[in-house]
């Protein structure tokens, strides 16, 4: 998937239509000032679903919640491809993506690094790199500057949440006393944390430079 499909203009796609040639989906973006498109409502119901799948791990159904957690980020993976096909990219939609990226994977380290549920280092390497991120987008809202999801950032995240599925997974095959997939499902979380480390820090990297770039036309709010 390309990576323009996760980013937006200054302006909202419909608002470079005229309105005699927008399709439904763009008027009714533009009626409802970009809340209501295609590609929100599917972002929307991806966190729905990552949020039940992180309460039934809680309760105990550590395979439901994992399958629910699959799916809801699924939808992460399509939320753009649909904003571009109905032609509603916006500003709105892009920053809802990543917020919404942002408070999920904030809720699952707090509920699986709690319960037990992956190693504390995953916990404190994934922390640090969101907390950094977290950081850069202030200073850059703070000077008025637009920054946008990288690639290296959304690949970071994708690994971020293979390893916590992995590591998940583990403990659900080691609880049916599958201890050979419990093993390999340990190395797909270790391997995925590696990789998110390394994507890390590239965007990180990404990020700060935009944070820090003097503001132009082009990049400010």
């Amino acid at each position: 998937m390309s990576q323009n499909l996760h980013r937006a203009g200054k302006r909202p796609q419909w608002e470079e239509t005229p309105d005699l040639k927008r399709n439904a989906w763009q008027r009714m973006a533009a009626k409802t000032n970009g809340v209501v498109t295609p590609g929100n409502a599917v972002t929307m119901l991806g966190f729905a679903v990552v949020a039940s799948g992180l309460n039934d791990i809680r309760s105990g159904d550590r395979l439901k919640g994992v399958s629910k957690i699959v799916a809801g980020r699924a939808c992460d993976l399509v939320d753009g491809a649909i904003a571009e096909w109905s032609k509603t990219k916006s500003p709105l939609g892009e920053a809802l993506d990543a917020g919404i990226d942002k408070v999920e994977m904030a809720a699952a380290l707090v509920m699986l690094g709690s319960s037990k549920e992956i190693p504390s280092h995953a916990v404190t390497i994934i922390g640090a790199r969101d907390a950094a991120m977290w950081a850069l987008t202030g200073i850059a809202r703070s000077r008025k500057v637009i920054t946008h999801p990288s690639l290296a950032g959304k690949h970071a995240t994708f690994a971020q949440w293979g390893s916590l599925t992995g590591f998940a997974l583990e403990n659900v095959t080691r609880d049916a006393g599958l201890n050979g997939l419990s093993t390999t499902f340990n190395a797909i979380g270790q391997i995925s944390l590696a990789a998110m480390t390394l994507l890390g820090a590239e965007s990180i990297a990404t990020l700060a430079q935009e944070a820090v770039a003097p503001r132009t036309e082009e990049n400010s709010l």
